[in-house]
């Protein structure tokens, strides 16, 4: 029994540290681009960023601002693969519970490491690796507290989900799994069941104190209230950041096309990230799961079924990476249902033994994987990418004196790091123009060219333009008949149409 755990705990640490230091192979050098700028500069300001907010990974990145290791960019990418070896290490220990092979619960664990999808968050400043690694501590704790029905474990596993509540509100996905099959556990009393959520509910509220303790000061980086005009040092504002209301027209059902799109869109989500065979043996698993210990399986099932309906109706462009944990639950099925195929594969085929099959399949499964790494590597390694960094370096430094230069949210939060942190052209103004139509839009439609005639933001954007003072990154808007888009070296201005 002890060999046993020191082997769990050995070769989850190798392949954690393993992991860790491919990352590290990968990292990207600089601040990139979209929410991970954002991110960056909201941690290294304890600022506000878009919502939900994310309370708890900006308090975090903030500490790994402070590591005196290269640029702050490059301290908030690291916290990524931090924080994805730790994913590993605690995917590795459930794995092996389940299986008690080492070999297996290894091979898994790298396929989920080395997804396309996974890598490459694990190499940027994102939320998505430190909301794997609470999903999976969630999980194990769980899991622990139901194989020996010791309750200790159930609470650190409610405790945890509301931790991860202030980093990403799909966290609510694991809690209806969670939640619904802990009732029926016959040693975890009714009594046991409200405390557990009731700690459930503290130790995720608690983060959000963050934005009234923080409301009152003076801030650099604060995406939220130029932009929406919202208070949030009270709780109507709080509640704003957490709904996520500024996008609750990605979340239309009626206007999703299931079978022509999303599930074909989810289905090779899912196929991309375990390689075809993952999905495989997954449904082994999930048979397998379901005879020995049918109440994890309930839970694995739901929380893969809230993840899907999810999925199937956010009609966010990036939307895959916040379904990170599917891949955990099709390693976990994935590695119980080797051993079921491979006692039928056994029974008939009678030319190989057991053992030769085995050793086949292992050799099998990490050839693929070896040879899908090899492939993806130069896709998704960020080893030398500055093209982000650059690029918006280039505009501000090209730019005339008091410039207004108006971002997409790929380069904008780029701009406030080099005007913030490394004291570039602090002259210029910059506004992220895609958080400013989500704060106009109305009913879920875009303001229309006449609503912005209307609040003066076309002729202010003109008036600019005739002062030479407008950087336009990306002429992607619409203008109205009277107007016309003129580039003028890296930017774009706008011009009276009988001018053109």
């Amino acid at each position: 029994m002890i060999e046993t755990i020191k082997k769990e705990k050995f070769g989850a640490l190798v392949c954690s540290l393993s992991a860790f230091f491919f990352y590290l192979l990968t990292l990207a050098p600089t601040v990139q681009g979209f929410d991970s700028a954002e991110l960056t500069m909201g941690a290294y300001d304890l600022g506000f960023v878009h919502p939900p907010g994310y309370p708890l990974y900006l308090l975090l990145g903030h500490f790994f601002s402070k590591i005196p290791l290269e640029n702050i960019g490059f301290r908030l990418n690291l916290m990524s693969a931090f924080f994805s070896s730790l994913t590993i290490y605690f995917l590795h220990r459930l794995l092996f519970k389940q299986t008690k092979n080492f070999w297996i619960t290894t091979i898994f664990t790298i396929l989920f490491a080395t997804s396309p999808l996974y890598w490459s968050q694990s190499i940027r400043a994102e939320v998505y690796t430190f909301h794997t690694f609470l999903m999976t501590t969630s999980l194990l704790t769980w899991y622990i507290g139901y194989i020996r029905e010791e309750k200790t474990y159930l609470y650190i596993s409610f405790i945890v989900l509301g931790v991860s509540a202030g980093n990403h509100p799909t966290t609510i996905l694991l809690w209806i799994a969670i939640t619904v099959v802990s009732i029926k556990l016959n040693f975890f009393t009714f009594t046991n069941f409200l405390s557990a959520n009731v700690l459930t509910l503290l130790s995720g509220s608690i983060w959000y104190l963050y934005f009234p303790l923080r409301a009152s000061s003076i801030l650099l980086i604060d995406y939220i209230r130029p932009y929406f005009q919202v208070d949030l040092s009270n709780l109507s504002g709080i509640f704003w950041l957490i709904s996520g209301q500024p996008f609750q027209c990605l979340l239309l059902p009626s206007e999703t096309n299931l079978f022509g799109t999303e599930i074909p869109r989810l289905l090779d989500f899912i196929w991309t990230g375990s390689l075809g065979f993952g999905f495989f043996f997954a449904v082994w698993g999930w048979f397998e799961l379901n005879r020995k210990f049918p109440l994890w399986n309930l839970l694995l099932s739901i929380y893969l079924l809230t993840n899907i309906i999810t999925f199937l109706t956010y009609k966010a462009i990036d939307k895959e990476v916040m379904f990170l944990p599917i891949y955990i639950l099709i390693m976990i099925w994935a590695s119980t249902g080797v051993d079921p195929f491979v006692n039928w594969f056994s029974s008939v085929q009678k030319q190989l033994d057991q053992a030769s099959i085995i050793f086949l399949l292992n050799a099998s499964l990490l050839s693929i994987m070896l040879l899908a790494i090899i492939n993806d590597f130069q896709n998704i390694s960020l080893k030398n990418d500055h093209r982000v960094y650059e690029y918006t370096k280039k505009i501000l430094t090209n730019a005339p004196p008091d410039t207004f230069i108006v971002n997409h949210w790929a380069t904008a939060s780029v701009i406030d790091y080099l005007q913030i942190v490394e004291k570039v052209r602090p002259d210029i103004q910059s506004i992220n123009v895609d958080f400013f139509f989500l704060g106009l839009q109305k009913k879920c439609n875009p303001p229309s060219n006449q609503d912005l005639i209307k609040n003066g933001w076309i002729l202010k954007l003109y008036k600019l333009s005739t002062m030479n003072r407008l950087c336009y990154i990306e002429p992607l808007h619409d203008l109205p008949d009277q107007y016309n888009w003129s580039k003028n070296g890296l930017c774009w201005q706008i011009i009276k149409t009988d001018q053109k």
